[in-house]
């Protein structure tokens, strides 16, 4: 959620509860002051000659005149309902009636006595006052005792109505007191909010350029203290960045001019010797020395063109090649160059691929490194006597299946799940080469794969050996 509507919601909320809890403390002042003024009014209305109109007729005992004067016929009548005949002549702020010392009222109009009233004045009070629920909102009631014990008049109940508009007074309390509320929440937060929202657009922008400086935002607050400490983290940031810009150069250059003075000479090695081995003039001995030299010369060379690979991988700026690979070559290249490794390990490898050329599109070299590494590992971890066979099977554009099947000792169980699972180039497998881990060249391998998007699978053949799988859907016609 955005500071803007947090400050939204947050004020919304304080203005609702502001608006709420004021109506109801000046809807509780208003109550109080209604009821003093009851009080006061009742105790004024104690005096003899309210007492003498009582008792001359204590069914019509009414506060205020009232339009119609009873007819003598009406008077004769104590239950006659006739007071609803007789409305006021003008809206009064109060009314009383009268009530025997048995709280029994005596006019046909006086409502029932109120059952808290009659427990606070039986207990000893001489006035008591309540609040009282009316058809237009809440009034107040107070009931009192006369100084006139036997009379009919000795308990006076005073009631005021609520005003007309009662309700509508407290909405417009509560939105008055709920749009002021809001107005000085949001003009009050507003500055902070647009300071922090400036100071982030500020950050992400300076993110999004290598962490360029920002501008001090103005003030003395913990605002101001987080865009400094920023500047100070993004100086540091941008003075890592060029050591590591440095160091990434320094590396691009000693891996090209390693793969040219070194790897390019070094793998090499491995075709000389596999020519001298094609000479039928060598001795047993001197050929089974030259054979463990292609041997080692292999392997030095492709540690030293997968750290090559792996340098490249691991440089994040280094744009990635989207070329037209042919397969069918690629294949024939690496099984051409791995023969003679092949025969010095007493294996026989050999190819299948379609007549026509089946095209992929991708890093070549990636490609060529991935594939060299699946060949090598089938060829050195086979049986004397073994085969290695590599199968492209594909159409010429369309989808293709590369397989590199060997009938070496195969893995176990928990390698073979292993091998088959997720994994991401780190880039120290060598370094930390156990075991129970694949080495550099596998996880060349996955990575390979996994960024152009073929499908790599491992499996234990029925007769022994492993077979991994590339399956991807090779790049779109031309037309």
């Amino acid at each position: 959620m955005t500071l803007r509507k947090q400050l939204l919601t947050g004020s919304v909320t304080a203005a609702a509860v502001v608006g709420i809890l004021g109506t109801l403390a000046i809807e509780g002042v208003r109550a109080r002051d209604r009821r003093i003024a009851l009080e006061r009014a009742s105790a004024a209305a104690i005096v003899d000659h309210m007492k003498d109109a009582c008792d001359a007729s204590p069914n019509w005992f009414l506060a205020g005149p009232r339009e119609g004067r009873p007819t003598p016929e009406e008077l004769a009548q104590p239950d006659a309902d006739v007071y609803t005949k007789r409305p006021d002549t003008k809206p009064r702020p109060f009314e009383f009636f009268a009530f025997d010392e048995t709280f029994r009222g005596m006019t046909t109009a006086a409502p029932r006595f109120p059952d808290s009233l009659r427990v606070a004045l039986k207990s000893g009070s001489e006035v008591a006052s309540e609040s009282w629920k009316g058809p237009d909102g809440t009034g107040v009631q107070t009931a009192r005792w006369t100084a006139w014990p036997k009379s009919e008049c000795a308990i006076l109940l005073f009631r005021a109505a609520p005003s007309p508009h009662q309700r509508l007074e407290q909405a417009g309390i509560f939105t008055g007191l709920f749009v002021l509320t809001l107005a000085v929440a949001f003009v009050v937060g507003s500055p902070t909010e647009r300071r922090a929202t400036t100071v982030a657009h500020a950050m992400r922008e300076s993110a999004r350029n290598n962490y360029a400086a920002v501008l001090p935002a103005p003030g003395n607050d913990e605002i101001t203290s987080i865009n400094a400490l920023f500047n100070d983290a993004a100086a540091q940031l941008r003075q890592r960045f060029n050591e590591l810009r440095e160091q990434q150069e320094a590396l691009r250059r000693l891996s090209a001019e390693t793969d040219t003075d070194v790897i390019a000479p070094l793998a090499a090695v491995p075709q000389r010797l596999g020519d001298i081995l094609r000479s039928v003039s060598l001795t047993p001995a001197v050929r089974e020395q030259t054979q463990g030299a292609l041997r080692d010369a292999q392997t030095v060379a492709l540690r030293g063109a997968n750290l090559v690979v792996a340098a490249r991988l691991r440089d994040r700026d280094a744009p990635a090649a989207a070329e037209s690979v042919d397969l069918t070559a690629l294949v024939t290249k690496v099984v051409s160059e791995h023969e003679m490794f092949a025969h010095a390990f007493g294996v026989n490898l050999s190819a299948t691929v379609p007549s026509a050329a089946v095209m992929a599109t991708g890093d070549p070299l990636l490609f060529e490194a991935a594939l060299t590494n699946l060949v090598d590992n089938a060829i050195r971890y086979n049986k004397p006597g073994g085969a290695v066979l590599v199968d492209l099977d594909g159409e010429a554009r369309g989808h293709f299946r590369l397989i590199v099947s060997d009938d070496g000792v195969g893995v176990n169980d928990a390698m073979l799940k292993y091998v088959n699972g997720v994994r991401r180039f780190r880039g120290d497998e060598r370094r930390r080469h156990r075991e129970d881990e694949v080495g550099l060249g596998l996880a060349i391998v996955h990575e390979v794969t996994g960024r152009a998007h073929i499908g790599l699978s491992f499996r234990r053949k029925d007769n022994g050996g492993l077979e991994v799988t590339l399956e991807f859907r090779t790049a779109p016609s031309a037309g």
